[in-house]
């Protein structure tokens, strides 16, 4: 039951990359005034990836599992106007985050529960006021999401619209959960429904990110189904045709 995760505060602040490894940076003057203007967190080297995959990916359904505030919905959403890409853009969050069972500092003026509906609130006028097209965003822990995805349900989304889960997908952005258990489930069912061809973008999952994403990265370097693409410093995976 993948959750996403909630801010990089000290105490969880992955580290920074290695100083021997310079992200290449996307060369494009809108993305850095996004990274200005939307809430939210951003490997440096993450909108190069995001440009590479949504440019080769082949044409069928997007998925982001953690939504946060919408920054990188807002990027997917860009860059595929940018280059023409027609599919559409399913996110799942239930904007439940990894520490939520500990209490908030003593100075924060709000509870769990009201940084919940802040959050989500957030990426719900994030998305309408910097996005020309809404995702399709359902209020669900990716495992909740697949499970609805494979039966091809029919629900109504966090924008009040209805809409139908199902089918292949040619592109996912993982972010969820870090913890390795959840990190390989949410890849488990991604690979069940992603096209030959298809990328997999997995959130801090450089080795020595403090995170255990890199362990399930270890595994998929095993898999002879799977190539690497491109690390930048995160890494950006191929299903093999």
């Amino acid at each position: 039951m993948a959750l996403r995760l909630f801010g990089r505060t000290a105490k969880h602040a992955p580290p920074p990359p290695p100083e021997t490894h310079n992200p290449v940076r996307l060369d494009d003057e809108y993305i850095p005034w996004l990274l200005l203007a939307n809430a939210g967190m951003q490997v440096e080297g993450n909108p190069y990836l995001f440009d590479l995959a949504i440019r080769t990916a082949p044409e069928a359904p997007m998925l982001e599992i953690g939504s946060f505030c919408g920054l990188s919905t807002n990027i997917i959403q860009y860059l595929k106007r940018k280059h023409g890409r027609t599919m559409p853009l399913f996110t799942c969050d239930k904007w439940i985050f990894e520490g939520s069972e500990n209490p908030l500092p003593a100075a924060a003026p709000i509870s769990h529960e009201g940084l919940r509906a802040y959050a989500k609130e957030t990426f719900k006028r994030s998305v309408r006021a910097l996005s020309d097209e809404l995702p399709y965003a359902v209020e669900a822990t990716s495992d909740e999401f697949f499970r609805a995805w494979a039966d091809r349900e029919r629900l109504t989304d966090v924008f009040g619209r209805d809409i139908e889960l199902g089918g292949a997908l040619g592109f996912c952005f993982i972010d969820g959960n870090h913890q390795e258990e959840y990190v390989l489930r949410d890849f488990q069912n991604c690979d069940e429904h992603l096209l030959a061809g298809g990328m997999i973008l997995f959130d801090d999952s450089w080795e020595g990110s403090g995170f255990e994403v890199h362990r399930v990265i270890d595994r998929i370097k095993r898999d002879d189904r799977y190539e690497v693409v491109a690390t930048n410093p995160n890494y950006l995976m191929r299903k093999k045709g």
